[in-house]
């Protein structure tokens, strides 16, 4: 099994694209390679508008080697979650 890590790029838009929808941040991100064309995925995130996690992988949609992806939702109840 080949371990190497994508692209600082392609880390960068699955970021951007979870982070587009409302208020969610992204805590901790882990993307590693599977085989030749696939990843695997551990996203934790935070936002005060918590969705059942296929919305999140439906959010992902677009990396067709995202073969493998597990999202944690933390809800969060203050004013300001994350500082950006």
């Amino acid at each position: 099994m080949c371990l190497m890590a994508p692209a600082a790029e392609t880390l960068e838009q699955i970021q951007q694209a979870i982070e587009a929808d409302v208020d969610n941040r992204i805590t901790d991100l882990h993307v590693w390679r599977l085989g030749p064309r696939s990843y695997g995925a551990i996203i934790s995130l935070v936002t005060q508008q918590p969705r059942d996690p296929k919305h999140y992988k439906a959010l992902l949609a677009e990396f067709d080697e995202l073969q493998h992806i597990t999202i944690e939702v933390n809800h969060c109840e203050q004013e300001l979650c994350i500082t950006i």
